[in-house]
């Protein structure tokens, strides 16, 4: 009766050390997860800068040459990205085209919806859907309104959040089946 009540209480102890062990491992997946989620969030924003930053140089617009891109980019919230524009006016077939080509450089495959707010109509010169390979071709989606006191594009990523999450699918599997295990 002795050996049953330390075989039973060493049960019992085992139990709560495997359970304490698991919600450990639990615990530092999510930490991990959060961590790779963030790093993911600014790459997305480095990769933005590069697509303005090679934008501007395929408009040829000298006139923020002396700015950082941290001084022409506001990002107000994860899906939106202002970008001053110093000239007057821009193509919409061009402008298309060439942030087009730039976020697919940049390996940006989610949709994006382009406006140029003109500062002097305080409104929207042209809205512009470049939609990604996998897109459902969503067009109807309204751009954020905005009173900057500038000519801008806006650069808006409906999709941002689930675009990272899927980038990080591997991550996300691996944790589960580690827990699993």
């Amino acid at each position: 009766s002795l050996a049953m009540f330390f075989r039973s209480k060493t049960i019992r102890l085992a139990i709560l050390i495997s359970t304490f062990i698991i919600a450990a491992i639990i615990i530092f997946q999510l930490i991990w997860l959060r961590k790779v989620y963030y790093y993911e969030q600014k790459e997305f924003d480095h990769a933005i800068a590069k697509v303005v930053r090679g934008f501007y140089e395929d408009i040829d617009d000298p006139s923020f040459s002396s700015y950082t891109l941290s001084e022409l980019i506001t990002n107000p919230n994860e899906q939106t990205f202002f970008v001053r524009i110093g000239r007057n006016g821009l193509n919409v077939d061009s402008t298309k085209v060439l942030l087009q080509s730039e976020l697919e450089d940049e390996a940006i495959f989610t949709d994006c919806y382009v406006g140029y707010y003109n500062a002097s109509k305080k409104n929207y010169d042209f809205n512009i859907y470049l939609p990604s390979a996998t897109a459902n071709k969503k067009e109807n989606i309204s751009m954020p309104v905005l009173g900057e006191p500038y000519n801008h594009l806006t650069l808006y990523f409906p999709l941002r959040n689930k675009y990272i999450l899927s980038q990080m699918k591997f991550c996300i599997i691996s944790s589960i089946v580690l827990v699993l295990e």
